[in-house]
């Protein structure tokens, strides 16, 4: 059972394809549109606006991701599939230090820690312990004193 998200990509990709040049989508092997066909969703309507370009579209990133492997598996040369590889290897290292960034374990509790040490510097400030004074204390032990009596 295919996805909802799926099923709607490959309704978009079917209108993209609706709207390409014949003499490229006759390239697209007949097994790989029949599988586009079968699987598409019946009542999504894609709403693309065919006087743009398509990476000027709103496409879902599913059907980026399938128009990219038609891209590759059949229009590209191999020239064109080594440096769209390169690209894609390029962009995702490039994602990976950017989640790297983001997630890093130090930086993650860098702010907490700071906020802690806040807190106890303020908790501190406010407890204050008042030393009793010199007479207090032996009034204290006078009384015990004849409490055990």
């Amino acid at each position: 059972m295919i996805s909802n998200e799926y099923s709607e990509a490959f309704a978009e990709t079917l209108d993209i394809l609706n709207h390409t040049r014949k003499e490229d989508v006759l390239k697209i092997s007949p097994k790989f549109i029949e599988y586009l066909k079968s699987n598409a969703s019946q009542t999504y309507i894609s709403n693309l606006d065919h006087s743009k370009e398509i990476k000027d579209m709103d496409l879902s990133i599913k059907t980026k991701a399938i128009l990219a492997i038609i891209y590759k598996k059949f229009w590209c040369t191999e020239e064109e599939a080594k440096d769209f590889d390169s690209r894609l290897r390029i962009n995702e290292k490039n994602y990976q230090l950017e989640l790297e960034k983001k997630f890093n374990t130090d930086n993650l509790f860098k702010d907490k820690k700071l906020n802690d040490s806040k807190l106890t510097n303020q908790n501190i400030a406010l407890v204050g312990v008042k030393d009793k004074n010199f007479l207090q204390k032996i009034l204290d032990k006078l009384k015990k004193l004849f409490k055990l009596c």
